[in-house]
């Protein structure tokens, strides 16, 4: 795991941690300073944890822009909210994320009924896995029937671009997907 070396370490982290959930108007500014220090996935998760628990709605001065960001993907990114909303309080940002369901990434921009049109975000990242993207290709597919399903899925990314801007008018994030190599010892 790599961890944000430069940031400081602070000895009495757990401490500090569990003294927001005593309430008051420190909560913020202490939770702020605790994601400013050099924190693992497990403090990380414990962090906004009991931030959420203390604090139901953003503070005084951020209540009228708080980050709304969607995330939309082809798999499950539920593990990505926790770290994001804390790099959001690292730099006094309060961060609302939404994630629609397992693969209903387009399902959710075409329907403005959906849950997604319902959150208004002010920002959304496009998370969509290789094995999505490149669905239906093989080792075994012609020049051919590649150039069609990659020219398909190009034109899917546009639009997706396409209707988040025009639905949200706001910046959009697309994440790189990452290389997957073919299992050649099952799981090993």
């Amino acid at each position: 795991m790599v961890e944000l070396y430069w940031l400081p370490k602070i000895d009495d982290w757990r401490e500090r941690l569990r003294r927001l959930g005593d309430g008051g108007d420190h909560i913020w500014d202490e939770a702020a300073a605790l994601a400013g220090a050099r924190l693992d996935a497990l403090q990380t998760n414990a962090l906004d944890t009991m931030l959420r628990r203390s604090l139901r709605e953003p503070p005084q001065g951020l209540a009228d822009k708080p980050v709304r960001l969607a995330l939309l993907g082809s798999s499950t990114l539920a593990h990505l909210h926790p770290a994001i909303r804390v790099a959001g309080l690292r730099r006094r940002l309060w961060v609302e994320t939404y994630e629609n369901d397992y693969g209903q990434y387009w399902q959710e921009l075409t329907d403005t009924n959906s849950a997604l049109h319902r959150f208004k975000p002010n920002a959304v990242l496009f998370a969509l896995d290789a094995r999505h993207l490149a669905g239906g290709m093989s080792a075994g597919s012609s020049a051919g029937d590649i150039e069609t399903a990659l020219t398909e899925v190009a034109e899917r990314i546009r639009g997706c671009w396409r209707l988040a801007r025009e639905h949200f008018a706001c910046p959009v994030i697309h994440q790189m997907a990452l290389p997957v190599h073919p299992s050649l010892l099952g799981g090993n």
